[in-house]
Order: C-alpha cells, then structure tokens, then sequence
C-alpha cells in the first residue's frame, strides 16, 4: 500500500471562482432519467469545452455523493475536474436532492407509502426547488456566458442502449454469497472483456438476480448509478471511466465494484467509514423499532447511535478560534461549509428505519472479503488501481485506523491500492481548508495511472 449544501456549494464555488476558469465549461444542469421503480433521478454532466487551451483526458468521472447531501455540494469539484479536461456526472441519489417523489422523502431509499411519518415529499420538493432556484440563478448570474446549463437533454436520447431488458441486478447483502463478488476490469467502453469472462459475468449475475427481494434502497441506488454510468458512457463513446465515491457514496461506489466493476478503470473512494461490528446489532433494533410502529421516534434513535459521537472531539470552540466547532464540526474545518449545511434544509433530514435498515445491510455486504473463487481473482481479470483519501481527523473513518483496515483489505485481494491520509482534515474533504492540496493530489494519481 502506498502511503504517501445547496447554498454551501453555490457560496462556496462563487468564493472560488477566481481559481476555475469557466470559458472550459459546459454544465448540464438538473437531467432526468427513470429508475428501475419509477422515481425520477436528477444527475448533472460537467463538460470540458475543449480548446488549444485544455487537454483532453478521454475520461469520465463519476461521483457519488454522501449520506444526507446531494449533488450540488459537489459544484467546486466537478468544476474543477472538468476544468482540468474531464467529463463528470454526479447524480442525487433516491430519496435525496431532487431525486424525490410522493413515496421516497427526503431520507426514504426504499420507498414509502406512508404519507404520516413525516412531512409530503411534495412539501419538501417544493422547498428545495425553490431554494435551489433562486440560489442558481443567482450563482448563474455571475458567471461568464460560458457556463451553461442545459437543461433540456434527457435520457429519452438514449433510451434505445439504457432501457434494455435485462434490468440491472441486484442483490440482498443479507444472503450474498462471497462468490457474488463480480469482477473488475479496466475496460474504457467495456469491449475488452473477451466471451469467457462476459460469460462468467453473466452468470454471476444471475445468481445475484436470485439473491434479490427487490426492495433495497441501497441496492437500488447502486443500480441507478450504473443507470448514469449506462448513459455517459453511450454519450461519450470510448472513454475510460472512473468512479468517485464519497462516504454513504464509498459504501455505494464499492458495492457498485462488485456489481459491475468490469466497468471501471479505477476507484477513488474519500471519508470511508470505518468497518462497525454493530451493524447486525442495529438492523435488530431498527427492526424492532419499526415492529413497534415508533418510526419518528426510533430513526432519531438509530440516527444518535449511529452518528452522535462523531461530532463530540469536535463540539468546543478550538483554542485558535479558527476552524469550526460545535454542531457538525466534524464535517470540516472550514467554518462557512459547516453553517450553510446546517442551513441547508436538503442537508438536515434523518433517515427512515427502512433505509437505515437497507443501509446497514448493503455496508455489511461490502465489507465482505473476496472468495477465492470469485471472478475478482481470475488471473486474467485486470482489477482497477484504487485511491483512498481520508482525513486523520475523521471520525467516520476511525480518525485514520478504520482507513488503513479497509485499505488492507483491498490489497490482500489483489487491488493495487494507494492511501493518503491528511492530518488534522475532516470528514469532507474536498470541502477541507486544503482542498486544493487534496484536489492536486488526486490529478497527479490519476495521471500516474494513465487516466
């Protein structure tokens, strides 16, 4: 292993927007496509407008965001990857963002038909579209004409190559098996894999198919992923393709490796969570709490345990008086990220006790190791090198420890794999004082790996 909020991300990209040079840009704001249950997913593509001036990297990047968030937090990221030449797309995952509906909330993956244990999805839809629309206009307004957001292409233009069907597979990590592994190789448009793998592919797959019950958020929001990887893989034709996830989005974005990694050329993931012995605990207790009907009460309950400690090294004003404390301190340092997420109302639901449920279950799931029979360890299969960026400060991550676990895991299955670790840095990184410094970082790897 080598060592070495809506208004939060609009405010913040508008600070910084002496570093990014938009004339390089093309944003497509605000697509749509349908997932497998028929909820609309919002996704964004940041496009490079390509010039003498900007070199392009033939790649696409992928974000998935974390737990309680949602795309446009990512603003200052994708402008700068793809002011750097590459293609990215981030969608809100279900029950997140924009992607919500009558019955997946704000904080509902699953999907619900209960309209009384919290308020209308329509309630809150309305008030994030109306926050966001003012906060974009705003941010619209001060930029150069460059940026654009185009908002009328749709996955309709793609229906013939992404509503196949053969829907995406999915699993219940409840009874996947160590063989459900499916394997990864570096394939750019995936015309690599040779019959005998797509074979072997396929009927992993198909054991998976068996596994599902077909109503796991988490399960489901992998799927949607590979939806938008479908998508900007058929509009951008013959690219190499890399996945970022961040946090929830790193539990996601490795569950996605075992669901159809043979579509990736590499794997970034930042502010991992550290490996919980509890979670089976937990899902006993979720699932007694909403046996007992007492779902408002007992998503407050599972949503302390789960994070209320995270926040306590950071709770008191540090002695300097200059990086953030209090509630959510330990996001971040930087103390106007922490105060328009806490503003942010996209950003201060709670869970409903089926996601946390689904996301207890998809988190022990891909902390599973690898078999050695799984596809993964086919000598002939090249696995994607993998990044992991954290801070030492995160207490998410074990401050470090629970990092390093998940790093070694990954190499003891064969991943090339390399770690950096950022001291005193948050949990959000990309958000971080040093930002710039991890956001330099993560270039220079991806130009070592040829991407």
């Amino acid at each position: 292993m080598e060592s070495s909020s809506l208004e939060s991300s609009l405010s913040d990209c508008q600070n910084a927007k002496s570093d990014l040079n938009f004339e390089n840009l093309k944003v497509m704001k605000n697509l749509t496509f349908d997932s497998s249950d028929g909820l609309k997913i919002f996704y964004d593509i940041y496009e490079p407008n390509f010039t003498d001036s900007i070199e392009s990297k033939n790649v696409i990047i992928q974000i998935a965001h974390g737990m309680v968030e949602h795309k446009e937090r990512y603003t200052w990221l994708c402008s700068n990857l793809a002011n750097r030449g590459y293609i990215v797309g981030i969608n809100d995952h279900r029950g997140h963002g924009k992607s919500v509906d009558s019955t997946h909330f704000w904080g509902e993956m699953v999907g619900s038909n209960s309209s009384s244990r919290m308020q209308s999805s329509r309630e809150l839809d309305s008030h994030f579209v109306d926050e966001r629309s003012s906060s974009i206009s705003s941010f619209e307004s001060t930029q150069p004409a460059n940026l654009t957001h185009d908002t009328r292409i749709t996955t309709k233009q793609y229906s013939q190559n992404t509503n196949s069907k053969s829907k995406p597979a999915r699993v219940n990590p409840a009874e996947a098996s160590l063989g459900d592994f499916v394997g990864c190789q570096g394939s750019g448009d995936g015309s690599l894999l040779d019959i005998k793998t797509q074979a072997t592919t396929a009927d992993s797959r198909k054991s998976v198919k068996k596994a599902t019950q077909g109503n796991d958020g988490f399960m489901k929001a992998i799927d949607d992923m590979f939806s938008l990887t479908q998508i900007l893989k058929q509009k951008y034709k013959n690219k190499k393709f890399v996945l970022l996830g961040h946090s929830m989005g790193s539990l996601l974005s490795r569950g996605y490796l075992k669901m159809y990694g043979e579509n990736l050329d590499a794997l970034i993931l930042s502010g991992s969570p550290a490996n919980n012995p509890l979670l089976k605990v937990g899902i006993a207790l979720a699932k007694m709490l909403k046996f007992l009907k007492l779902e408002s009460k007992g998503k407050e309950i599972i949503n302390n345990l789960s994070f209320g400690g995270f926040n306590k090294p950071f709770a008191n004003p540090s002695k300097d008086n200059i990086h953030s404390s209090g509630p959510c301190a330990w996001i971040c340092r930087d103390k106007a990220i922490v105060d328009a997420y806490l503003a942010d109302k996209a950003c201060q639901f709670i869970f409903s006790l089926d996601s946390f449920i689904a996301l207890f279950r998809g988190t022990l799931w891909v902390q599973t190791p690898l078999d050695s029979n799984s596809v993964l360890q086919d000598s002939n299969r090249v696995k994607p090198p993998i990044l992991i960026l954290s801070g030492e400060s995160d207490a998410c991550g074990n401050f470090g420890k629970g990092v390093k676990i998940i790093a070694q895991n990954f190499e003891s299955s064969g991943f090339k794999v390399t770690l950096k670790l950022y001291p005193n840095a948050r949990h959000e990184i990309f958000n971080e004082i040093n930002k710039e410094e991890i956001l330099n970082d993560l270039l220079l790897w991806l130009k070592n790996n040829g991407l």
